[in-house]
């Protein structure tokens, strides 16, 4: 019988350190699994400050109460100015009369009631000239 009990001695010495192996994954597993937690977590919170963040980037003066003043230089170039305005995209029609439209011109009359005489101040000079 002793041949029969030495292999049953080496089984179960095996048993015992493959549960112990087995206790000890079973441990890791859990801390992993609790890191994994906390890191998702994180991963959330991070998402919320990168969308916040895309958010604050993407505001400019034209959607949003922000001053001209505080546009990033690449936004200040995207503005389109016309005339110290803004254009205005989504116009039709073009600024003043329209054409087709009559117009409201003061017209000459031959027979006027009072004629005025405006005559320059300075002797000589003429504007613009230096």
């Amino acid at each position: 019988m002793d041949g029969v009990g030495e292999p049953i001695v080496g089984l179960e010495a095996e048993n015992a350190a493959q549960a112990l192996r087995i206790v000890g994954l079973e441990a890791e597993n859990a801390a992993q699994a609790l890191r994994i937690v906390e890191l998702e977590a994180l991963v959330a919170v991070l998402l919320e400050k990168i969308t916040v963040l895309e958010r604050l980037v993407k505001g400019d003066s034209s959607n949003s109460s922000r001053p001209p003043s505080s546009d990033p230089a690449t936004a200040k170039n995207k503005r389109p100015i016309a005339n110290g305005r803004k254009l205005n995209k989504g116009a039709k029609r073009s600024q003043g009369k329209q054409p087709g439209t009559p117009g409201h011109t003061l017209s000459a009359v031959a027979d006027p009631d009072e004629v005025v005489t405006h005559t320059p101040t300075t002797s000589g000079l003429r504007l613009g000239s230096r």
